[in-house]
């Protein structure tokens, strides 16, 4: 049994329609896994959009939603993942999700942290 994942992580600063071809084309070309983009700067992206980006409607997904335009974290994957966490730590945003197999299990982390570069400095200290 092969234990190889493959993970496509992705600011994606707007998923506008280009950028949708583009990662339709890349999860299709890599067969990936699991797929994880920050800034989309949607609030919600509608299934429809969600199963054609990813080339099937046999996807799991969870999404926090921009804030102002801002932000927005889509995490998505096939059907081998389980157990979702999603939390938010000041001006951090988490999504984490599991991937098993067999005895393997890793944990994957969707991480955005937004405001200006002032009000991120220091952001991190004290979160691990």
């Amino acid at each position: 049994m092969s234990l190889m994942m493959k993970l496509i992580s992705m600011n994606i600063r707007e998923i506008g329609e280009i950028k949708k071809k583009y990662l339709e084309d890349l999860i299709k070309k890599e067969k990936a896994d699991i797929v994880c983009l920050q800034e989309t700067k949607c609030k919600e992206l509608e299934k429809e959009k969600i199963f054609k980006m990813w080339g099937t409607n046999d996807v799991e997904w969870v999404e926090r939603g921009a804030k102002n335009n801002a932000g927005g974290l889509l995490h998505c994957g096939g059907q081998a993942l389980s157990s979702w966490l999603m939390s938010t730590l000041e001006k951090i945003i988490v999504i984490e999700r599991e991937w098993k197999m067999g005895e393997v299990s890793i944990t994957i982390a969707n991480i955005y942290s937004f405001g200006t570069l002032r009000e991120k400095s220091g952001i991190w200290e004290g979160v691990w």
